[in-house]
């Protein structure tokens, strides 16, 4: 799938999201289809460059998203700037690669806000388990 195509899909999808014309498990099943989930896995495996940085030079110099990334974060962030994301996760090098790099970039180019809490594993299973069987909705995401 040609990568504007993607992008297109992805907003058209992310704005029937925001007015309430899908729910949720319907969303994330789009957004899975899209090959996001995969597309990320295969960057987090060393397989491909983050943000057309290798992982050795990723090491040593501070990540920067590249100006299409940026517009793109931009354009597709836009119905969701004000809001505030929440995210649970134990201290691992992506997650940290977020919280100390990333996260600023995100929340420039989208308006959202993001806050990061980094637990034991154990801490981030067990708010996990109580937030999603009492449907509290504490967190937005886990990691």
């Amino acid at each position: 799938m040609k990568d504007s195509i993607r992008k297109t899909h992805l907003a058209s999808v992310t704005d029937r999201f925001v007015r309430g014309q899908m729910d949720r498990r319907s969303f994330l099943r789009a957004a899975g289809i899209l090959g996001l989930g995969a597309g990320a896995l295969g960057m987090g495996l060393g397989r491909r460059p983050f943000y057309g940085i290798s992982q050795a030079s990723a090491q040593e110099q501070e990540l920067k998203p590249s100006a299409e990334i940026t517009k793109w974060l931009s354009d597709v962030g836009k119905p969701f700037a004000g809001t505030t994301l929440r995210l649970a996760t134990e201290s691992t090098p992506p997650s940290n690669a977020i919280a100390t790099q990333l996260k600023q970039y995100f929340e420039e180019a989208t308006g959202i806000k993001v806050e990061i809490e980094v637990l034991p594993l154990e801490q981030v299973l067990q708010k996990l388990t109580l937030d999603v069987a009492s449907s509290l909705g504490t967190y937005d995401l886990y990691y």
